[in-house]
């Protein structure tokens, strides 16, 4: 079971720069783990600094993920859409919907994941029957999670707007406290304005999806050896309109049409996800050069995991290891979501 082959976790810290002005967390995270169908789930939301709710539509966003992502592999899982999937062959496939652009041009072909580069399963001087036949197939998986996003937004929305009527009901003093004004009271979304970033990794197959900034890394390695890994694998594309303090969000119009996915019929040793508080930790001008920061920064965390003996013990080093990033370099909040084998750990804690 795919349960009991990875330890997942996750973790959120309030961000140095937060603390110091006693303001809370606006990151966060889940995981849960499913027996029927066998499955682990996990998700990290980063909400936005500049909005007074975003702390609830951070919480919101990882529990809509989560439960939605759970229920789409259960209802997908005797569909002719994954038994063709899963007869594929042993690969990872990233995309982007159509309207989506990236580096200048939309993607609306399914793409492979090229150690830090993207490149398209039909050559357009080499189409073969067998590439046309990969194509159909995993554009048929990217049309049912662009399906499955748009239910995770509705699920999303309609808990905000709960959320936001038990406010004006039973604490209106908070409209004045977070200035809220009744012209936000017809649409009050972008006061809970938050990316998303969430993975799900079955018996035969794992897929990621992801809103907004932050980073998603996946290891793969067949001698179950991340001492001296340097194959960069960043499944989802980055996306070019986030930059600086902007970013696409889940409170947009239409937002189901900004989410980039992957999707893998090789299995990882392990998936990380995180917000860019901790991405930010590792700034520079070179991109390839600060993910393989990042990459180090989470290697280092599997070995420290490796000799950790209790899952307590682990929760507490990785939030003292949270802490002092946050005050170290970036100052803001983080959160981090992950899966490891335990091939790699050598414990099944």
């Amino acid at each position: 079971m795919v349960t009991d082959k990875y330890y997942q976790f996750c973790q959120s810290v309030t961000g140095y720069s937060h603390r110091i002005r006693n303001l809370p967390c606006q990151d966060a995270c889940k995981t849960i783990l499913n027996e029927q169908p066998n499955l682990i789930v996990i998700a990290v939301a980063d909400g936005h600094g500049s909005e007074p709710l975003s702390q609830i539509g951070s919480k919101i966003a990882v529990e809509s993920a989560c439960k939605n992502i759970a229920d789409f592999v259960k209802e997908l899982s005797n569909t002719d859409i994954i038994k063709s999937f899963k007869s594929l062959p042993k690969s990872i496939y990233c995309g982007i919907n159509p309207e989506v652009k990236n580096n200048g041009f939309a993607i609306s072909k399914p793409f492979y994941v090229n150690d830090y580069g993207y490149q398209k399963i039909i050559n357009e001087k080499l189409i073969t029957e067998e590439a046309l036949n990969e194509f159909t197939i995993i554009s048929d998986f990217f049309n049912a999670l662009s399906k499955l996003e748009k239910f995770i937004v509705y699920d999303w929305c309609t808990k905000v707007t709960e959320d936001f009527s038990r406010l004006k009901a039973k604490e209106p003093e908070k409209l004045t406290e977070y200035n809220i004004n009744e012209s936000d009271f017809n649409n009050p979304y972008h006061l809970y304005g938050t990316t998303l970033l969430a993975a799900v990794i079955s018996e035969e197959y794992w897929f990621a999806l992801q809103i907004g900034d932050g980073t998603c890394l996946a290891l793969f390695d067949e001698n179950n050896d991340y001492s001296e890994f340097k194959q960069i694998n960043q499944p989802i594309p980055d996306d070019e309109r986030c930059f600086n303090n902007i970013t696409t969000s889940i409170c947009d119009s239409d937002s189901y049409l900004e989410f980039r996915h992957s999707v893998g019929t090789k299995l990882p040793q392990a998936i990380f996800l995180g917000s860019d508080g901790i991405e930010n930790s590792f700034s520079c001008d070179n991109r390839k050069q600060e993910l393989q920061s990042l990459q180090n920064f989470y290697i280092d965390l599997i070995k420290d995991f490796s000799e950790d003996t209790t899952k307590e013990k682990r929760n507490e080093n990785l939030s003292e290891k949270l802490k002092n990033l946050t005050e170290d370099y970036s100052g803001d909040d983080m959160a981090i979501a992950g899966l490891i084998s335990n091939t790699w750990l050598k414990s099944t804690i």
